[in-house]
């Protein structure tokens, strides 16, 4: 539990802590906010290296700039908080809770991040070299133009995620499972994959995949070779222990310059039959196509949030009638 005078100091802001070091300026002593709530918290440029954060509460609490280098934030609470360009190097997040959080430009070299779940977080330009990302949940996260170099992303859940220009050399991707991620010009050089499943991606702009070390055979999607449009390597496919019947399609993919989007209709559970009547007609078009209605309560049921599989399909089309906007 954290010590009472430490919560207090930190809830008066920066400068307050800033001043507690001063008077302390021979040793330099830790704080232990160890599950403190300092939710909302305004702690911009705060000096939090090495202290004792170990499951705080910091939802929506605003960090940025702060060096929290070497700190224990181990299962701690960052749900939205603003941590932008902030000194993480060598902090343990080990299990913490970053959903939504602002990383951007941010430090986190060899930091710890295994199963810290990330999804929708903003890691645009951030630092991850060697990072341990192993099992981390990226979900919808933003990591366009960031370093990870030499990063451990195995067992990483990528759906939806943004990597449109991040250096991803020499990372460990065994069994990351990666679906619809972007990896226009991404640099895999010399990345580690085993079992590494790339759903719906496109690689066809990605770099260095004739460079990537093949520990074992990987998952390489239908879909993906034809959203890729013929354009991965083939050598890169052979080593993944991709059938030559299906390298050999690529050639045909190169000629077509179009795929059908996948489209998701989405109407009220009382307007089932007209949703049902576009998709017939949709699908008889040849566009693939499927429905939702998310105020179906037999529906909701079997998934909590019907909606997030929106993520899964190229266009979103509302069906709106008196039914839906009630």
């Amino acid at each position: 539990m954290a010590e009472p005078e430490h919560s207090a100091l930190a809830k008066q802001g920066t400068e307050a802590i800033a001043r507690w070091r001063e008077e302390r300026y021979w040793r330099r002593r830790r704080l232990d906010l160890s599950g403190a709530s300092l939710s909302g918290a305004r702690l911009v440029n705060a000096d939090l290296s090495r202290d004792d954060l170990s499951r705080i509460d910091l939802t929506n609490a605003d960090l940025r700039y702060s060096d929290l280098s070497r700190a224990n934030l181990q299962a701690a609470h960052l749900w939205r908080s603003n941590m932008a360009h902030a000194n993480l190097t060598g902090a343990n997040l080990a299990g913490a809770a970053l959903g939504r959080t602002n990383l951007a430009g941010s430090s986190l070299q060899g930091a710890d991040l295994r199963r810290a779940d990330l999804t929708s977080a903003d890691l645009s330009r951030a630092n991850l070299s060697s990072a341990n990302l192993a099992g981390a949940d990226l979900t919808g996260a933003n990591l366009s133009w960031a370093s990870l170099h030499g990063a451990d992303l195995s067992n990483a859940k990528m759906t939806s995620t943004v990597l449109t220009l991040a250096d991803l050399s020499g990372v460990d991707l065994r069994g990351a499972h990666l679906v619809r991620a972007v990896l226009d010009s991404a640099v895999l050089s010399e990345a580690v994959l085993e079992m590494t499943l790339f759903a719906d991606c496109d690689l066809g702009r990605t770099i260095g995949l004739e460079t990537v070390v093949h520990a074992g055979p990987s998952i390489i999607g239908l879909d993906t070779l034809v959203r890729s449009r013929g354009l991965i390597p083939s050598e890169f496919l052979h080593r993944a222990g991709v059938a030559q019947v299906l390298i050999d399609v690529q050639d045909q993919l190169r000629l077509s310059d179009h795929t059908e989007p996948r489209v998701l209709l989405v109407g009220s559970y009382q307007d089932a039959a007209l949703t049902r009547r576009f998709q017939a007609d949709l699908r008889s078009s040849g566009v693939p196509c499927w429905s939702l209605e998310p105020d179906d309560e037999s529906a909701l049921l079997v998934n909590e949030d019907p909606l997030g599989r929106a993520i899964y399909y190229d266009r979103l089309v509302l069906v709106c009638s008196v039914h839906s906007l009630e």
